[in-house]
């Protein structure tokens, strides 16, 4: 409540503009999707000369939005107030509480700490400022659910050449439907140490081979903190279990991982994780000896993550990872290389276009050739997701459709083939506490 009342003083002190006055009081009484739709058309129709007013349209955007926890684009905008030379405190209480949000809690202590430092003259606006500090993770960060169903087509579900010779007549194709669920809870929480328990499950079904849905459930638990007293480096130590039931195989897999990272956030625009995990894995299909999927992977990767500005920003990846399976075909090493670029919001639409490249090469002779040859793949994919952002206000969430190609070249027929994947989902819920 204390930085709710500090935002309606806002509203109330500030200069009043026509343009503005709409979004602060849509703000002030909750209807916060109202107030996004608002500052959206408000910055359609105002010039770019107008620094000052597009300033604090870009704020009252971020604000609702980071009370809709969608706290990426709330900081977007934040930023883009920033940037335009909004500087209240307000702003930087905003983006401390949005950073955490986001488990960015390093940055998130300087931001506070700017924000007490610009209230020093207000004793009433400074305590409630180190209020929402120490309780903020518990009111932003305590417990967030996920429920976001999906339905769509894939082209090639079993990932195989379509004249691959199979034991049993299996469809190849199929629209599917799934409910995947994500839930996160703060276990414990001191300044920028926290600890999380996260828990996925994808459930899926395929219409036309309903005996390869599964279900897919991993908990995890997360530890992170910073190093030292580096307020720009910090370490992340993941372990995770996970277990995969299919309808007609029953008990499909176990899988168990340790993943740590390290995480440098040298500047508020940018951040690159350097990260890796070892995972060992049992599968209990019955299967030849050599294609025996019971293994350890070793994975690294580079990951950044770079605001661009405008609401633009880049995500590039590589990976490298190693397999060593029971299976001699299954041995392989590879390398993994791709980008996700976020555009802002283009006419009531927002897309995610993300192209990736990836190349395998294996240990050992393939018993498809008799063991004669060496598998060696090279992979294409990419994926465009377009995000139906004018509707939300409507119906209270914004759907998106993706559509993903993957292109598989390999000197292995079998494992030579395209793919095609036409999905549609939507966050229906998605509840904090």
């Amino acid at each position: 409540m204390a930085l709710f009342s500090m935002l309606t003083l806002l509203a109330v002190s500030g200069s009043v503009d026509p343009t503005v006055d709409e979004i602060r009081k849509a703000y002030v009484e909750g209807r916060d999707l109202d107030a996004v739709v608002l500052a959206d058309r408000a910055l359609a129709d105002t010039g770019d000369d107008d620094r000052s007013l597009r300033a604090e349209i870009y704020f009252w955007r971020g604000s609702a939005l980071r009370r809709l926890h969608r706290n990426e684009e709330s900081l977007v905008a934040l930023d883009s107030a920033r940037d335009l030379g909004f500087e209240k405190s307000e702003l930087h209480l905003e983006r401390a509480l949005t950073l955490r949000a986001l488990g960015r809690e390093q940055e998130a202590e300087r931001e506070f700490q700017e924000a007490e430092r610009q209230s020093q003259e207000d004793p009433q606006k400074l305590e409630e400022i180190r209020k929402r500090r120490s309780d903020s993770g518990d009111l932003d960060r305590k417990f967030h659910l996920r429920i976001y169903p999906e339905f769509g087509y894939d082209s090639n579900i079993l990932g195989l050449d379509k004249d691959a010779a199979l034991a049993e007549d299996v469809s190849r194709e199929s629209f599917y439907y799934g409910l995947p669920i994500s839930a996160r809870y703060l276990l414990f929480q001191e300044r920028e140490m926290a600890l999380t328990i996260e828990y996925r499950n994808n459930l899926r079904g395929y219409a036309s081979e309903p005996g390869l849905s599964y279900s897919d459930n991993l908990l995890s638990a997360i530890w992170q903190s910073p190093v030292g007293r580096l307020d720009w480096l910090a370490y992340e130590i993941r372990g995770s279990y996970d277990e995969a039931w299919m309808v007609d195989e029953g008990h499909f897999r176990t899988l168990r991982i340790v993943a740590p990272a390290i995480i440098f956030r040298p500047g508020e625009k940018w951040e690159l994780r350097l990260w890796g995990d070892y995972t060992d894995a049992d599968y209990y299909e019955s299967t030849t000896d050599e294609q025996d999927r019971d293994g350890v992977t070793y994975r690294g990767g580079l990951h950044a993550r770079i605001d661009l500005g405008g609401g633009w920003s880049l995500a590039p990846y590589v990976t490298y990872w190693s397999y060593a399976a029971d299976g001699s075909d299954l041995d392989h090493h590879a390398w993994d290389f791709g980008a996700s670029v976020t555009t802002p919001e283009i006419a009531g639409f927002q897309f995610v276009l993300a192209p990736g490249f990836a190349l395998a090469d294996y240990d050992n002779p393939n018993s498809l050739s008799d063991f004669t040859e060496k598998r060696s793949d090279r992979r294409f994919y990419a994926r465009v997701t377009l995000i139906f952002r004018f509707i939300e206000k409507s119906i209270g969430f914004a759907p998106k459709i993706t559509l993903a190609y993957e292109k598989w070249n390999s000197n292995i027929g079998e494992y030579d083939f395209d793919r095609f994947d036409l999905g549609a989902s939507a966050d229906i819920l998605a509840w904090s506490f």
